[in-house]
């Protein structure tokens, strides 16, 4: 079961990083700013908030399907629009970092090693400092 969990749980945030992405990607070029970034940080934050209330709900009483469909439902609802609002954090720091453009492959890096790190620290921690 954890199997259908766990592919349940990646596979649902990297569709809302994509999406978040893309749609940010179309975006960034005609609202990145700081302000907007911003109010970008503090919706995702409010919305991973919502995760908790999700958890919440009894997804058994709402879905009459089988444990896959369960699953996915569930994760959906609990992950898909909180990772797709911070999946637009990407392209308007990259869009508010690059100066010179002959410099654009060593910020885009720099920005994604640094998106990697967090993603790393933060598995870490969950699954070893506040597994409780």
């Amino acid at each position: 079961m954890s199997l259908y969990t766990w592919t349940s749980v990646i596979g649902v945030i990297l569709a809302g990083i994509c999406l978040g992405n893309y749609i940010e990607g179309w975006l960034a070029n005609r609202w990145a700013s700081l302000q907007t970034l911003g109010v970008i940080f503090i919706t995702g934050g409010v919305f991973t908030l919502f995760i908790l209330v999700v958890n919440e709900i009894d997804i058994l009483d709402l879905v009459d399907s089988s444990y896959i469909m369960e699953t996915m439902t569930l994760i959906t609802l609990m992950f898909f629009l909180p990772s797709a609002l911070l999946g637009v954090i990407s392209p308007v720091v990259v869009n508010l970092s690059v100066r010179d453009l002959s410099k654009t492959g060593s910020t885009v890096g720099r920005i994604y090693a640094a998106g990697a790190i967090g993603s790393i620290a933060g598995t870490f921690a969950t699954g070893f400092v506040l597994r409780s």
